[in-house]
């Protein structure tokens, strides 16, 4: 706090150089007592408390032309959660657990058989009426209260498994990524990558090259317009009027392109032919590859778009052993048997692969719980087309809908799940991809969170369905 105040007086007098060492010693102070927390909440409420201390650190480093530190400091701000799971992955990972962990995994894993046996008796006397996609369109809350009770039980076994975590437990630290090892990791001179970050004032799009930094401000478009206007024009229609959210998405997303100036950034991206982008906070809903940059043309017309949650993320995953060559391959499709199009894009993927009958998991005969679990622990690249479904209230309730139930975000959290043989997964699923980002932008998805299973690259497949 004296570090804080300190840093506020002198960027209010414009002393960047002083005022950009207070903060880097409040910084620090508030990483430190991260570290002392023994739960994900508690780590999440210290770091949401000294948002502001980034942001004017951020603006510090601006206006002293220090693009590099302002760069380092918006990375060493989000994701946090996911950093630390993935500098913790390893834990467990020889199938040594404890027997007190164990324990705890087995009340969990009774627990959710429990949820998946109330919420088919919901769907079954409640929601005849209702169309497979509405049913798996992103809720707002639990189905009912029996559900909610046993989600709350569930989430209390789940906090218990992490503080056994070794970064949770104090063991492991996590040092801030460079801005020159980001760069390293950009092995093409037509590779840059574009960092979103909304400040209380302003949106910031960073643009890293292999030797280059540049910087464009999206001026009076702070974090709470942004989050707001994405909010009400984009997430809600699509949770509650999908109708009009289709027909009007288009409009929504030419709107955005104008508030984030990418007609003016195009000009900035001369000679690239493939985007790295790391959204921030409410960014991560837009399908950037869908904004307008021209009559009838797309960013993704253009561009090769990868997204990643940060770069430091990035980083761990390029810098994990690679499995080789030889790769054995496998898909699940068509878990309950009702959507359109996955079994004929599962056989596809088989014929170009060769992918032989026991490696495939089709309808729901096939596509259980127990044998999606035996088949991910036997293959290194996974092809998934089937329902999926986000939860907006609790993100660990996200789940991968198979045919006698689902599998949780928070499942894929535990060290029951760690797939050190697993290199690519790739997810032709609604919603796996969408969630709401609270002000420390952690976004929790069953993407994202595939890349700390630990899987070396998880990849979001679009889907149409």
């Amino acid at each position: 706090m004296s570090a804080r105040s300190l840093g506020d007086t002198l960027f209010y007098l414009g002393r960047w150089t002083e005022a950009i060492e207070a903060y880097s010693q409040a910084i620090e102070a508030v990483e430190t007592s991260r570290t002392w927390a023994s739960s994900d909440a508690r780590r999440q409420e210290i770091l949401a408390a000294a948002i502001d201390v980034y942001d004017n650190m951020v603006q510090a480093c601006i206006s002293n032309g220090q693009l590099d530190k302002a760069f380092e400091t918006v990375e060493r701000s989000r994701a946090q959660r996911l950093v630390d799971l993935m500098a913790s992955n390893d834990l467990y990972q020889g199938g040594d657990m404890p027997p007190e962990v164990q324990e705890l995994l087995q009340q969990y894993e009774k627990l959710q058989r429990q949820i998946d046996a109330e919420r088919q008796r919901h769907d079954s006397s409640n929601n005849r009426e209702l169309s497979p996609s509405f049913r798996s369109r992103a809720a707002w809350q639990a189905d009912n209260e029996t559900i909610a009770s046993l989600e709350s039980e569930k989430h209390h076994v789940w906090e218990q498994i992490r503080r056994r975590d070794p970064v949770l437990a104090g063991q492991i630290q996590v040092s801030p990524a460079k801005i020159d090892s980001i760069q390293a990791l950009i092995d093409r001179p037509t590779t840059a990558i574009l960092s979103f970050y909304s400040t209380g004032k302003d949106t910031l799009i960073f643009i890293l090259r292999q030797n280059q930094i540049d910087l464009q401000i999206c001026r009076e478009l702070g974090r709470e317009i942004l989050n707001d206007s994405i909010l009400r024009q984009w997430l809600q229609p699509y949770l509650r009027e999908h109708q009009k959210w289709q027909e009007e998405c288009g409009a929504v997303l030419e709107e955005l392109a104008r508030q984030l100036q990418i007609d003016r950034l195009m000009a900035e991206l001369d000679g690239i032919e493939e985007l790295m982008i790391v959204p921030h906070f409410f960014l991560h809903q837009i399908p950037f590859a869908a904004l307008p940059i021209g009559e009838s043309q797309y960013l993704g017309d253009k561009f090769i778009i990868r997204y990643i949650p940060s770069c430091q993320i990035w980083e761990f995953c390029r810098n994990r052993p690679q499995l080789g060559d030889s790769l054995t391959y496998g898909t699940v499709e068509d878990a309950t048997e009702d959507l359109a199009g996955a079994a004929f894009e599962g056989e596809q993927i088989a014929r170009l692969y060769n992918i032989p009958d026991p490696y495939r998991l089709q309808g729901k005969g096939q596509a259980t719980v127990k044998n999606y679990r035996e088949l991910i622990e036997k293959v290194q690249v996974l092809h998934a087309s089937h329902h999926a479904q986000s939860r907006i209230d609790r993100p660990l309730e996200s789940v991968l809908k198979l045919a006698d139930g689902n599998i949780t975000l928070g499942e894929l959290m535990t060290p029951g799940w760690r797939l050190p043989d697993l290199s690519d997964v790739f997810l032709s699923c609604c919603e796996t991809g969408l969630g709401v980002t609270e002000i420390t932008d952690d976004i929790l998805t069953v993407a994202t969170v595939l890349f700390c299973v630990p899987v070396p690259e998880a990849l979001l497949a679009p889907s149409g369905k």
